[in-house]
């Protein structure tokens, strides 16, 4: 495929769009489910889940996570 000039401007505003549309349908939903508060993350985290201790080695993965009700920890 030859490069064309015009096509790297063309996808560019395309991409921008698609990020614009993107964007606004999240907030649009964020909205609707009540997560639009800035503070929404820090209200509905667990804080003994996301600590870490600076002393000990990171580990791959970081954290495990299930979405079943909280049930794999049974």
């Amino acid at each position: 495929v030859t490069y064309i000039k015009i096509f790297h401007k063309q996808f560019a505003i395309a991409f921008d769009v698609y990020l614009a549309i993107i964007h606004e349908i999240q907030s649009h939903v964020d909205v609707a489910l009540g997560q639009s508060d800035p503070d929404w993350p820090l209200h509905n985290s667990c804080p003994a889940c996301t600590f870490k201790v600076s002393s000990t080695v990171a580990l791959f993965p970081a954290s495990l996570r299930a979405m079943d009700s909280n049930n794999s920890a049974k």
